[in-house]
């Protein structure tokens, strides 16, 4: 079995952000660019999915810090864009957090109805800091 992460991440409700760089800008963790959709269940999907996958190493397990990752669902649930906007200083920390999302891929296909042709996604990944 692989060992799973003790530490944290903590999910808020979801942000509409309608640019990259919006994205970029803004704070907190687990945000969804909405576009005034409902994406309530979705985005819970999602959380939980990059969750299971986010996994430390046991050397780090004293280790903290916080990682932002930045990326986007497309329609069929494949993500593209994946990146860290910002840095935990450790970089073994930041892959685990990216390789959270990267081995979540391929994500559920967006919701029917859903109004644009991808979804952008904000995590931040807190590991044994304060909430």
């Amino acid at each position: 079995p692989r060992p799973a992460a003790d530490g944290t991440q903590q999910a808020q409700e979801p942000k509409v952000f309608e640019s990259r760089q919006q994205a970029l800008q803004s704070e907190g963790s687990g945000f969804f660019d909405t576009k005034g959709f409902p994406l309530g269940e979705y985005a819970t999907a999602v959380i939980e999915r990059v969750k299971s996958n986010w996994l430390i190493p046991s050397n780090l397990r004293n280790s903290h810090g916080r990682t932002t990752v930045v990326f986007f669902i497309g329609r069929d649930g494949r993500y593209t864009g994946a990146q860290i906007i910002k840095s935990s200083g450790n970089t073994s920390l930041d892959l685990a957090a990216l390789n959270a999302v990267l081995t979540s891929n391929p994500f559920p296909p967006l919701p029917q109805g859903f109004p644009g042709s991808q979804v952008g996604a904000k995590f931040v990944f807190a590991y044994n800091e304060q909430q």
